[in-house]
């Protein structure tokens, strides 16, 4: 069975909740469990059971890679290390007991095996537990959206610890309440991935080229990059953001056609009354000065400096549901023909991401 089907089964999540990760995995990438963990549908530990339930291979723990001797680390790479996702954990006569992210991936197996000389004793690892191990023993560094989870894994721990007494699993689905504001997920290039190359500044983009690449994208970050660079054309500043337990968070963004750096470390609280919170739960467009003092100071800060007064806040909806925010600074805004055209131009976008879920779930197998 998939780990969906598994944790239905199970009573650990609705098939509403499934189809929910689905979709975020399709929009943010990443391995369907880490979305699971991510956007706090289960703790990791329950992920590493189910794992092992699905493919019947035992799981890594914490305490298996804690302290491995530098002697095993150097039988694999580092560039095979992050090609195959693994991670060497200890050596026994001949066998080689190797954590993988896919135990089923015996091409894997059969080309390491060839590589370093040994017999491949796999067990199964979760990618969050994989990308923090393979940053501790091989400084390959993790994308920030793993600080993220691991962060959030921390504060659940402890917010659990502090009501209870002790850490428990999350309730089942039964009793879990869906979140007022949808929690789809980070940006964010995936682990082991390369972001896909946004387009060159020197070279403008037209629309043609633009809906070329929303229709033929393996990649929700060539959506991405491509719709703000088009509109980096067109205004000052343009920006996404996806939304995650209460926060808009920073997916990628352009001043003056040039990137801004570190956007994705961004991180707006959706206030009560702010205009992110406003767009997100009515599905409408915000023009003119945005409300929600922390939105505007830190895009302030994020454009250098740049007075945000002139600006247009638009939804990007997946299959109906709000899963980021499209921020426009600058440009003739106050014209009624500049918002429909933008507007045109964010459903084309949304057309292009329902495609990469329609992709996702002709391709997924687990």
């Amino acid at each position: 069975m998939k780990i969906g089907e598994l944790l239905v089964s199970a009573g650990k999540l609705t098939q509403k909740q499934v189809d929910e990760v689905l979709k975020g995995q399709a929009i943010f990438g990443g391995r369907f469990g880490t979305n699971l963990v991510e956007i706090g549908y289960l703790d990791e530990s329950e992920l590493a059971e189910f794992l092992t339930q699905k493919t019947g291979v035992p799981h890594a723990t914490a305490e298996d890679l804690q302290d491995i001797p530098s002697q095993i680390i150097k039988l694999i790479s580092e560039e095979m290390a992050k090609k195959f996702k693994v991670m060497p954990i200890s050596l026994n006569n001949r066998k080689l007991t190797l954590a993988m992210v896919d135990p089923s991936d015996f091409a894997a197996i059969d080309n390491i095996s060839f590589r370093t000389g040994y017999i491949i004793n796999p067990l199964i690892i979760t990618e969050i537990l994989l990308v923090n191990t393979l940053e501790k023993y091989y400084k390959i560094k993790r994308d920030f959206r793993f600080i993220r989870v691991e962060g959030g894994m921390r504060n659940r721990a402890s917010s659990q610890a502090g009501g209870r007494g002790s850490a428990t699993a999350p309730p089942a689905a039964a009793q879990r309440s869906e979140p007022s504001i949808p929690t789809l997920g980070e940006e964010y290039i995936p682990n082991n991935a390369q972001p896909a190359p946004a387009p060159q500044a020197a070279r403008e983009l037209n629309l043609e080229m633009v809906l070329r690449a929303f229709t033929g994208a393996n990649d929700r970050h060539v959506i991405a990059r491509t719709l703000t660079s088009y509109l980096a054309q067109q205004f000052d500043g343009s920006a996404l953001f996806v939304l995650n337990g209460g926060k808009a968070v920073g997916w990628v963004a352009r001043y003056r056609k040039q990137p801004v750096p570190d956007f994705e470390r961004l991180e707006i609280p959706l206030e009560e009354h702010s205009a992110l919170r406003m767009v997100a739960e009515t599905k409408t467009h915000l023009m003119g000065p945005l409300t929600g003092a922390a939105f505007n100071s830190r895009m302030n800060e994020a454009f250098g400096g740049a007075n945000t007064g002139n600006s247009l806040l638009l939804p990007v909806l997946l299959v109906g549901r709000v899963v980021a925010l499209l921020y426009l600074q600058g440009g003739a805004l106050s014209a009624a023909e500049q918002l429909a055209w933008v507007q045109k131009l964010v459903s084309k976008a949304s057309m292009g991401l329902e495609i990469l879920l329609l992709k996702g779930k002709i391709m997924r197998d687990e």
